[in-house]
């Protein structure tokens, strides 16, 4: 027979193991992140999360860039960029430079 101290280690032991099984589930298995597949065609270069389910991400499909929005409901092409704004992208580490391109393709838009 247990004593009560065995019984509340076990049950402590018990609980911490099926957060710790949510918290693996959660992470691996719901986002996807441990089945993503690979494509021969596409190639994701960046994402940027605006909020918890809602980002703009750059995909290159052939030799052709395209920044999408994308949210839990829709897809959407935001623009084409091109490869000197990407190239811009690499060579600032320091500033929001995301930001920054996002700013002037909208202002060339207006």
């Amino acid at each position: 027979m247990q004593t009560p101290l065995q019984v509340v280690i076990n049950l402590a032991i018990f609980i911490v193991s099926i957060f710790l099984f949510v918290y693996i589930y959660k992470k691996f298995f719901v986002s996807n992140k441990l089945f993503t597949r690979r494509s021969k065609y596409i190639e994701q270069v960046d994402k940027y999360y605006l909020a918890n389910d809602k980002w703009l991400e750059i995909i290159k499909l052939n030799n052709t860039y395209l920044l999408l929005g994308i949210t839990p409901n829709s897809i959407s092409e935001v623009k084409e960029i091109t490869q000197e704004d990407l190239h811009e992208l690499k060579v600032e580490e320091n500033e929001n430079v995301f930001k920054k391109i996002l700013k002037k393709n909208i202002d060339q838009q207006r």
